[in-house]
């Protein structure tokens, strides 16, 4: 291996890509874009978000979350609601559906997770998480850094 595919970027870059993938071959049955997958677990989290909520949680554009969200309903995973007390605003929530979608890809990412762990200790799996999230904690000083909220 070269000095770059040694860096620590790049051994991430290749485990996130290895780790979606086989997710995503998990998934290939069920109708999620692999995009939803952040609101399908939003949702779930606290379901009667407005679309201008998701963005701001997410970080992500309006127009994204809007072709998203039609597939979702299209699919039978959400439902909108108008806000009581505002008309304009469209509440979001899950279909059964939905939640049973959701429930499976937690399902999944638990198994993939535990493949992706096996053969470390319980001791070296907690050091892991405290090196990553000092990682994030050291991007989210860098100037531009976006905080994605309540997703990670």
């Amino acid at each position: 291996m070269s000095e770059k595919e040694h860096s620590v970027d790049f051994l991430m870059i290749k485990l996130l890509h290895v780790y979606a993938t086989k997710i995503f071959h998990q998934l290939s049955h069920v109708n999620l874009h692999p995009g939803q997958m952040p609101m399908l677990d939003i949702l779930y989290r606290q379901e009667g978000l407005s679309q201008r909520e998701i963005c701001s949680r997410l970080c992500i554009k309006p127009s994204t979350v809007t072709v998203s969200l039609q597939r979702m309903e299209k699919a039978a995973l959400i439902y909108r609601v108008a806000d009581a007390k505002d008309k304009r605003i469209q509440r979001i929530y899950l279909t059964d559906s939905g939640k049973e979608i959701h429930r499976e890809v937690e399902k999944i990412r638990k198994e993939v997770g535990s493949v992706m762990l096996q053969g470390m200790t319980p001791e070296e799996v907690d050091h892991l998480k405290k090196q990553i999230l000092q990682m994030h904690e050291n991007m989210e000083k860098m100037p531009g850094s976006t905080e994605i909220k309540d997703y990670l």
